[in-house]
């Protein structure tokens, strides 16, 4: 008809295709969204005590008061084997600066405090308790000790803590920890001994308001509370209250040993001098000497006073060889399970490659994190993705997620070492594009939407390289996807044998219903494979920690950490990478998910579970205060008695103790939230990195400084550097950086990549080689000064 005007039909389709993307909330290209995403929720779901077990704890709290001491047991005892694996959060903590952290144990554990706690106020009733189960106790104790059986003694502290033989089981289990060398075991098997090892409550509470004099925190180490203070100012003070000091509700101690605590402190002396704690061991040695100065014992076969063999000791300690001296490989992401390897001696880099690979590049493409933001440390054109390792010689990475994927070349000489199997063509590129999903025009191609890009990580056990393979979704979202045509799987195969299949450990059978999906590179250790699992439900991603057995493959336990609502708010398909970190058979996550907790290796039991507030993701603000988000590849620190974490979703840096969750430090809201790395710990300070380097004392949580200052804002970080010797190895695009880990200053100029034909990427130092893996290369140097040895 004259006067109307008509679309061409083709020109129709596109523009009600491009209508119906946008009304999904999807892009076209590089668009815009029409409605605006929702804020990140707040709430975290864990596995929590129900109605009926918390009014069973209620009623045992009646009965203790009407003084029917038998109902009061039963009714605790029925509700710790019903429940006992569940957790419930335990009181707030009295200083206000840290109710932004709640803790949380187990039922059991929290039954067992309710126990000590009849100590004080219903002696009657522990003695009824003791009583019962001191038979069994006694028995299991006997035979543990002949059979130096640690299973058993922790059983046997697990279930009949504050039984009359606890505290000799504690003694026995330390013992055995310490043979092992496993040093973290053995200080909290001894410090949970009495009271008195660790900082006792508080005698006014309104002083933790206030900040007058010593910092009264129950259960956290004497060490990190007391340091700053002159022990001779405040004797008198700190001296009564360590004789006073009782239990408490919020961290489980025996409450009336009878060993001779100077036996204990003695340990723990020796424990911080084997462990590398040097500056904490002459903390403690002064307060022993203060505490018992004419206690006398034995100690590595020698006897005589106490102070006297510790003082000895403390001074051949100096020249004991450091705990890292020795590594000469890097197995996994961050050198080991703790994620603070480092170089056993500082590298000058000679200026001239050994040898140089190409890397297939992937970009960010439509990921959502950068579509209004800058990326961290790293390019949206070209990912720094790739965290090569090292093992005997030989360099591997993964390029992907197939098995063809993994590549090894000699570190030497970057001879490629599995001629068998040639690379097949690289995976897409993370923003590909891809076919509409069904509907009225299934023809019409658009970019895909995601949240969090694709990383690479490798753990080498023995003669396993161990690799994630399959779909790289980990959250799927409502849409539908190709990457999800697979599930993800987790492969090992044999480095000696041209990378042959040793077995793929799959998540499919009856326990798996519901979208499974493993997250990161798994942990190994002799006989296990330990890895962080991700499940969608309709609401929340859950994130489980699982065991398998190595020899068949099979699940041994899974644990539900938490679940919580993540920037993709299952509506969009979501990528990550949560690593384990691991010592003394003890497993720590950082979840990503509202949550750090703490499992048993062996079974699987909650330790402690930390929750922090987390921070708000507003999509449309471009603002720098909420590049925390970029964080996908922090597993846990652990140094010594310390957990060191940095969220994704916090916008604070915080350490926390190993053995009860209890926050140490944090460090101020929107501070250093570029920080994405966590290098490891030099020098007593944690490194950090991001967009800078950080310096953050360990110990304390106090900033000491950062590089670039504010006026050299042309600096950017660019990859993950290293710790070697006393120096650290920060990445650039053009340059290597070598500073102090001691603070902020330049040990020498930086070593010029672009002048070498190299961009800066990941750094380790390994086998006396120093390798880069940039966006599209890997590069290794040849190293000048001593080079460790393989034993």
């Amino acid at each position: 008809m004259p006067g109307r005007f008509h679309l061409p039909i083709p020109t129709a389709l596109l523009l009600l295709g491009l209508f119906v993307a946008c009304a999904e909330r999807e892009v076209w290209g590089q668009g815009f969204p029409l409605q605006i995403e929702p804020e990140l929720s707040a709430d975290v779901y864990l596995d929590e005590v129900g109605q009926a077990a918390r009014f069973q704890l209620e009623q045992a709290k009646e009965f203790v008061a009407k003084r029917q001491w038998d109902e009061a047991i039963e009714s605790l005892r029925r509700v710790m084997e019903n429940d006992g694996d569940r957790v419930i959060a335990l009181p707030p903590p009295v200083e206000p600066a840290r109710h932004d952290f709640q803790r949380y144990v187990t039922l059991r554990q929290l039954g067992q405090i309710l126990l000590t706690g009849f100590s004080r106020t219903a002696p009657e009733a522990l003695e009824l308790y003791r009583q019962r189960v001191d038979p069994l106790a006694l028995r299991w104790y006997q035979e543990a000790v002949a059979a130096r059986d640690q299973e058993r003694l922790e059983r046997l502290v697990d279930q009949f803590f504050t039984s009359s033989h606890g505290d000799d089981a504690l003694l026995a289990l330390g013992e055995l920890a310490l043979e092992q060398g496993n040093y973290l075991l053995a200080r909290e098997s001894w410090e949970r001994i009495s009271p008195q090892l660790r900082s006792p409550a508080l005698p006014d509470p309104a002083a933790a308001v206030r900040g007058d004099g010593p910092v009264w925190l129950p259960g956290r180490p004497l060490w990190q509370s007391w340091r700053g203070l002159d022990l001779a100012a405040h004797w008198d003070e700190l001296s009564a209250a360590l004789r006073a000091a009782t239990v408490s509700d919020s961290w489980l101690v025996y409450p009336d040993t009878g060993l001779k605590l100077a036996d204990v402190r003695a340990r723990l002396v020796l424990v911080s001098l084997l462990e590398g704690s040097r500056q904490r061991a002459a903390w403690e040695l002064d307060l022993f000497g203060r505490l018992h100065p004419e206690e006398q014992g034995t100690l590595g076969g020698r006897s005589g006073l106490y102070r006297e063999l510790l003082a000895e000791l403390f001074a051949d300690s100096a020249n004991w060889p450091v705990p890292w001296s020795r590594e000469a490989d890097w197995p996994t992401f961050g050198g080991n399970g703790a994620r603070r390897g480092r170089a056993p001696d500082t590298v000058d880099v000679r200026q001239r490659p050994l040898w140089q690979v190409e890397l297939p590049v992937l970009a960010a493409g439509s990921e959502h994190l950068g579509e209004l933001r800058q990326r961290v440390a790293e390019d949206a054109r070209g990912l720094l993705s790739y965290h090569p390792v090292v093992r005997g010689g030989s360099v591997y990475v993964a390029t992907g997620p197939r098995v063809d994927d993994l590549d090894a070349f000699d570190l030497r000489t970057g001879d490629r070492l599995w001629r068998g199997l040639p690379n097949l063509p690289p995976p897409p590129q993370a923003g590909r594009t891809r076919l509409a999903p069904g509907g009225i025009f299934p023809g019409i191609a658009r970019p895909e939407r995601f949240v969090g890009v694709p990383r690479y990580t490798l753990t080498s056990h023995g003669n396993w390289l161990l690799t994630r393979i399959g779909s790289e979704i980990t959250g799927p979202g409502g849409q539908t996807d190709l990457l999800r045509s697979e599930r993800s799987a987790v492969a090992a195969v044999d480095v000696e044998a041209e990378r042959k299949l040793l077995f793929k450990l799959d998540l499919e059978g009856p326990e798996w219903s519901g979208d499974w999906g493993f997250e990161g590179t798994p942990l190994a250790d002799s006989g296990h494979l330990y890895a962080a699992l991700r499940r969608r439900d309709d609401v929340r991603a859950q994130l489980h920690l699982a065991c398998f057995d190595a020899r068949n493959q099979r699940l041994r336990w899974r644990k539900l950490v938490a679940a919580a609502e993540t920037i993709g708010h299952g509506q969009w398909n979501e990528r990550s990478h949560t690593l384990l970190s691991m010592q003394s058979g003890m497993l720590f996550v950082n979840t990503n998910l509202g949550v750090i907790a703490s499992l048993r290796a062996d079974n699987g039991q909650v330790r402690w579970i930390t929750r922090y507030r987390r921070a708000a993701f507003h999509p449309q603000d471009s603002s720098s205060e909420d590049r925390h988000f970029f964080r996908d590849l922090t597993p846990c620190v652990l140094y010594h008695n310390l957990v060191l974490a940095a969220p994704a979703d916090c916008d604070r840096i915080f350490g926390l103790d190993a053995a009860t969750g209890q926050l140490i430090w944090a460090t101020a809201p929107g501070q250093a939230t570029d920080v994405v790395h966590l290098l490891g710990v030099g020098a007593g300070n944690l490194l950090a990195s991001g967009d800078q380097l950080y310096w953050i004392q360990a110990e304390t949580g106090r900033f000491l400084g950062r590089f670039p200052d504010a006026g050299r804002d042309a600096v950017r970080g660019y990859g993950r550097g290293q710790l070697a010797g006393d120096q650290v190895y920060w990445p650039t695009r053009e340059a290597l950086y070598v500073l102090d880990q001691a603070g902020p200053r330049q040990t020498r100029q930086p070593i010029p990549l672009a002048e070498m034909g190299v961009s800066g990427g990941n750094v380790v130092v390994a086998g006396g080689v120093l390798l880069v893996a940039g966006a599209d290369h890997l590069t290794a140097f040849d190293v000048a000064g001593p080079r460790p040895t393989t034993e």
